[in-house]
């Protein structure tokens, strides 16, 4: 057998840049960035800068509530994040569009036949002394099946 470098071995362990000390204080600065990325209309774009944020901070450990964090990926992808008010308006329209749906969380799927489910693939709780259970949610297969089989 073939040892595993480290880059690879690396790579295996999800959140493995995780940093409790750079965790943002706020997530405007990074919805600022996803909504200039919506706002180009290409869905490869908007999905590309999602993973990139969420890449950033559990994989590099990186602040994505700093400005310079988010300038720097808002280059990359040749975007430049909405101002402050901009950035305030949208959020509030979202919220208002996503609780009139009856969004609960993130993630939350919705099917074109009026299904929903709220993180269809984890049931996650806490013990009674505050530790994090996470475990596979029951019925997590009738999602699976409703969004990826063909009608």
């Amino acid at each position: 057998m073939r040892p595993r470098s480290r880059r690879f071995a690396h790579r295996c362990v999800p959140f493995a840049g995780f940093s409790v000390e750079a965790f943002p204080t706020t997530s405007l600065t990074a919805y600022a960035l996803t909504a200039a990325a919506d706002r180009a209309g290409d869905p490869v774009l908007i999905e590309e800068v999602g993973l990139a944020l969420r890449n950033a901070l559990f994989e590099e450990g990186l602040d994505i509530g700093r400005p310079e964090v988010i300038g720097s990926m808002a280059a990359r992808f040749d975007l430049e994040p909405l101002d402050a008010e901009t950035t305030s308006v949208a959020v509030q329209a979202d919220w208002g569009a996503g609780r009139a749906r009856g969004v609960v969380g993130s993630p939350h799927f919705f099917t074109e036949d009026g299904a929903d489910w709220f993180c269809p693939g984890l049931a996650i709780s806490r013990d009674d002394v505050g530790n994090f259970i996470v475990a596979w949610k029951v019925g997590a297969e009738a999602f699976v099946d409703r969004v990826f089989t063909p009608a």
